[in-house]
């Protein structure tokens, strides 16, 4: 898992969470802030399989080093933006690429657009891949099963959230479950995080009444992360970086499901081969769900007698919510 620190007065260069790590404020206590920066990825392209919730945990200097390498990619390619969805489609901002730039219908790439396109999306991983202290996390629905489990139990409607709201607390509750380990040999100057989501019309205001909700019920990975804010991606670019690992948990997940002999994804292996960081992908498949919704359902001390008693064991129920990539 992730690697956090070990002492409350270590060394910046030992620490890629924090920034700074400590400061003399002379009785002054100073805030250490990070960010979790995240967005979605809908199942346009993958027959309406999956939905995801990903994205990262920086350290401020890490953010910082991040969005400028990345506005350095947009200029040198005159981009206004970067939207993975719009890259595999040749689409949007990536439609000048293309042998045809003015074609009013999409055709297969051609074996120069490919070349480009690989081009492109290699450029803006290794960013990601280049940035020291970024923490990948993402949760998945597969979608046939949500349906499924809400057809299947007529209570499932009242307990399980939508795909967007469910991948979202489970990015939050590992986000703070990293700020609490961060924070167990602390002493003195916490460690708080700041989530900040892509603007969502749709579903940003719903999300921010609920968070009081979600801090309720899971007290303890929410001591730490302050109030929700939803920003542009254009304003703020790690945002990008993190719908780009949201496309590829996507993907990924699509592949190992549909199609299990092709190799892995070349940009999901270059994030995860990073050496300083992990990147932590949850699967809500049948099982899980219905998992979830007997939570909701009994509460967690009655779920987890019931579990045990039927001869289930906290490593199988552990790995129920499995990494995915």
């Amino acid at each position: 898992m992730v690697c956090l620190s070990q002492s409350a007065d270590s060394n910046v260069a030992s620490d890629p969470l924090l920034f700074p790590s400590w400061v003399s404020t002379e009785g002054r206590y100073l805030l250490n802030l990070v960010a979790g920066y995240f967005d979605e990825s809908t199942d346009v392209d993958t027959q309406g399989f999956c939905y995801t919730v990903a994205g990262f945990v920086a350290a401020q200097d890490a953010s910082v080093v991040l969005e400028l390498r990345w506005r350095d990619l947009l200029t040198e390619y005159e981009l206004d933006y970067f939207k993975a969805s719009e890259l595999n489609a040749g689409l949007g901002q990536f439609q000048k690429f293309r042998d045809t730039p003015d074609a009013t219908e999409w055709r297969p790439f051609s074996k120069r657009e490919k070349g480009v396109f690989l081009a492109i999306k290699t450029r803006f991983t290794d960013v990601i891949a280049g940035c020291r202290g970024l923490h990948g996390i993402g949760a998945t629905v597969i979608l046939p099963d949500y349906v499924r489990l809400l057809e299947t139990y007529e209570n499932a409607k009242n307990c399980v959230p939508l795909p967007y709201y469910l991948c979202q607390g489970m990015v939050l509750m590992h986000a703070g479950m990293m700020m609490q380990k961060t924070n167990e040999t602390r002493h003195s100057d916490k460690v708080f995080l700041r989530p900040i989501f892509d603007s969502h019309e749709q579903y940003s205001g719903q999300a921010k009444l609920g968070f009081d909700d979600f801090c309720a019920k899971n007290p303890r990975p929410a001591q730490y992360l302050l109030p929700l804010h939803y920003e542009r991606e254009q304003d703020y670019l790690t945002l990008q970086a993190a719908d780009n690992l949201a496309f590829e948990a996507r993907k990924v997940l699509f592949n190992e499901e549909n199609n299990p002999h092709l190799p892995q994804r070349v940009s999901m292996a270059r994030i995860k081969e990073k050496s300083d960081s992990t990147v932590q992908i949850y699967r809500f498949d049948y099982k899980a769900l219905k998992v979830f919704m007997d939570l909701q359902i009994s509460g967690p001390d009655q779920f987890l007698q019931t579990w045990l008693e039927q001869g289930g064991s906290f490593w199988e129920l552990r790995d129920i919510f499995m990494e995915i990539g």
